[in-house]
């Protein structure tokens, strides 16, 4: 974990693959040991599991185990710019408008291979989650809330969070990205690297 020094030189140096940059201020500061704590409650998930499902584990297979739940430590959280196909787990979330009419951009991309349904403005639908956006901040505000409060129930489904706001809706990225802050700790949320930026954190696929 580094701020305002090369950060990927001195890690490439080390051999070092879990890295968390994060940007020199209060925000990146206090945005990064969120996304750390959520690393490590996801880490310790992983061992209790372990230990409780395999009892009878050799010393060499619990190490073996240990190592790669290590390596995982800070899992993938970046949202690819182009999705084309998803994991039997991932769902895309994509912007929409309440009366879920989805003519346009990621929602009718959404609706013609993800499941989406024509009338439905919000929620799971197929392989997709519809967050509406058109009808003011606070609206959307509202909405990612109840998405954050989705994932976190289903920590079985990984949620690919598209840049929703930033389209038809007429948002900014600045704009829409802090309202995301309440997913940094959530391990099955992704969101695109633009938005990890102004969260304050450096993020890669």
């Amino acid at each position: 974990m580094g701020s305002a020094h090369n950060v990927k030189e001195v890690t490439d140096l080390l051999s070092i693959d879990n890295v968390v940059e994060f940007a020199h201020d209060q925000r990146g500061a206090g945005n990064t040991w969120e996304r750390e704590k959520s690393s490590r409650r996801a880490y310790y998930s992983k061992m209790s599991s372990m230990y409780s499902l395999n009892p009878g584990m050799s010393k060499e297979e619990m190490i073996q185990e240990k190592r790669k739940y290590a390596s995982e430590y800070y899992g993938r959280r970046v949202t690819p710019d182009h999705i084309d196909h998803l994991e039997g787990d991932e769902i895309f979330v994509f912007g929409s408008n309440v009366h879920g009419h989805h003519g346009g951009g990621a929602a009718a991309f959404a609706m013609d291979r993800f499941g989406a349904v024509w009338g439905q403005g919000e929620g799971l639908q197929g392989q997709s989650y519809a967050i509406p956006t058109m009808e003011g901040m606070q609206s959307m505000r509202e909405a990612i809330e109840r998405f954050r409060m989705f994932a976190d129930q289903h920590q079985e489904l990984r949620f690919l969070v598209t840049r929703i706001g930033c389209g038809i809706a007429g948002y900014t990225v600045d704009e829409v990205a802090p309202l995301f802050k309440g997913c940094i700790y959530l391990e099955n949320v992704c969101l695109p690297s633009d938005f990890w930026k102004i969260l304050g954190l450096k993020m890669d696929i």
